[in-house]
């Protein structure tokens, strides 16, 4: 990994894996510039450890990041429709739901919502009951969710090319 400041100047260089014992596959890597860390998610049958580095190459571990990533992202028994991580923060959507060609219907669970998770405490919060949104985003305070409106609903008839318009609404974290 290469990192460069403003002005194209090389800060840091450092491999993610620096030897042949340290070879993983990954998904997905997120880059924090405000906190100033990487983030490298395990791709699937891999090690189940979220990898975290700062900017100086430096490995270090989140518990609670690798608790929400192991018992909410890779659980089987949980259906995570969407999640955004913003600094502190990790807010996902959970939404138990059959889904064919035809239709997308959200099946009865005392799990769906929206839920948000401090990787600094630990804390996990169900913010709202809602759980059908098309995306989420995270800032310090607040949880947008998107939800596109259709002509006919989904769990009638999901014709993506009807729609109607769509909602945003603004949740408080606090």
């Amino acid at each position: 990994i290469n990192i460069y400041d403003e002005n194209n100047k090389l800060i840091s260089d450092f491999k993610l894996h620096s030897d042949s014992l340290d070879f993983h596959d990954f998904d997905d890597v997120y880059i924090d510039l405000i906190k100033e860390q990487i983030i490298v998610y395990p791709g699937r049958g891999e090690n189940t450890e979220v990898l975290f580095y700062t900017f100086n190459g430096e490995k270090y571990q989140n518990e609670y990041f690798n608790y929400y990533f192991n018992n909410t992202i890779r659980s089987v028994d949980r259906s995570v429709d969407h999640s955004c991580f913003q600094g502190k923060y990790v807010a996902y959507s959970l939404r138990n739901s059959k889904e064919t060609v035809i239709y997308d219907k959200t099946i009865r669970s005392q799990d769906n919502g929206l839920y948000i998770e401090n990787l600094e405490t630990g804390e996990t919060k169900k913010l709202s009951e809602k759980c059908e949104f098309d995306d989420i985003l995270v800032t310090d305070n607040y949880v947008y969710c998107y939800k596109i409106n259709y002509f006919i609903p989904k769990s009638i008839l999901y014709v993506k090319d009807l729609t109607v318009g769509y909602e945003l609404t603004q949740i408080p974290i606090q």
